[in-house]
């Protein structure tokens, strides 16, 4: 369009502000969006593409994050955009009978922030809290442990699987001894719905200190930050554990035990989820996928290892 428009006086010809401020995708955050969050910025802060396309973000801190590995992270925030346009679209086009199509239908009634999903810990913080201390049974270790909260360290969208909250805490009683606690929300409706609570790193004593490690095996939801475009084996992987998470999580009975039939003794077990392992299995020619899943038996230390496909 600017080949088409005369030529300007040459007094005109340095760009002015809010020329040089229109981005991509609307100046939203190009590493929100590669998140799967929408975040409007004035592109002040913004970076230009070798193809000459200039990225706007909403702090210096997403631009350095987003360039860690530019490629991947701007054909992950093309496909939520567009996910996001074809989402606008769809509601503003309702059936012809006058209701609303079944994309309209589905969509969330809010459109959710990172300052929703901080309040939403804060919440689940203080309704699990007692005499000053954060409750939190860890499966893996099958114990309460007793936390104090410190800070929210980071705050992760993945459009379609929810958001994740990096908490850290410390022990009550040992300061020194902390902990990264992931909370994983899904938006219902107008609400953000607590699907679980994992321990991401946990204290390791180091002479007279501590220092956090990662559990292993790691949740799922940190998988595709480490995969590399391409790497469909384990976009597969992470995709099948969410699957199976997230069944646990909605089918699990008021006191958090999931009933699995025992297929020897044809007995219901009330288990406790502990962890899902990696890798997943895929069987090419039968096109299933397989992965190991730890479970304990409420009140036993021992942990039954069972198969999902």
């Amino acid at each position: 369009m600017a080949a088409d428009e005369p030529p300007a006086p040459s007094s005109a010809m340095t760009p002015t502000p809010a020329a040089t401020s229109k981005g991509e995708f609307d100046n939203s955050c190009a590493m929100g969006l590669a998140s799967g969050q929408m975040v409007k910025t004035d592109c002040s802060v913004n970076w230009t593409a070798p193809d000459g396309k200039v990225y706007c973000f909403s702090t210096e801190a997403s631009k350095a994050a987003f360039l860690k590995n530019p490629d991947e992270n701007i054909q992950k925030a093309k496909e939520f955009f567009l996910a996001k346009d074809l989402t606008k679209d769809n509601a503003a086009a309702p059936a012809a009978s006058g209701q609303p199509t079944a994309a309209a239908a589905a969509k969330p009634s809010k459109e959710f922030t990172e300052e929703d999903v901080n309040k939403r810990v804060d919440e689940v913080i203080a309704q699990r809290s007692k005499d000053g201390a954060f409750v939190f049974h860890d499966p893996k270790l099958d114990a309460d442990l007793n936390l104090v909260f410190e800070q929210i360290k980071i705050v992760r969208g993945m459009q379609g699987y929810g958001w994740f909250a990096n908490v850290i805490f410390h022990d009550k009683d040992e300061a020194k001894k902390q902990y990264a606690i992931d909370f994983w929300f899904k938006p219902e409706g107008d609400q953000l719905t607590l699907m679980d609570i994992r321990v991401q790193k946990g204290p390791k004593q180091e002479g007279d200190g501590w220092t956090m490690i990662t559990r292993m095996p790691v949740a799922w939801w940190w998988l595709p930050v480490q995969e590399h475009p391409g790497d469909m084996e384990v976009t597969r992987g992470w995709q099948v554990m969410s699957a199976i998470h997230t069944y646990i999580a909605t089918h699990k009975d008021t006191d958090g035990h999931l009933g699995i039939k025992d297929d020897k003794t044809g007995e219901t077990l009330p288990l406790d989820f502990v962890e899902i392992h990696q890798p997943v299995r895929h069987l090419k020619k039968e096109g299933e996928y397989f992965v190991c899943t730890d479970f304990r038996k409420p009140g036993s230390m021992s942990i039954t290892t069972s198969i999902s496909g």
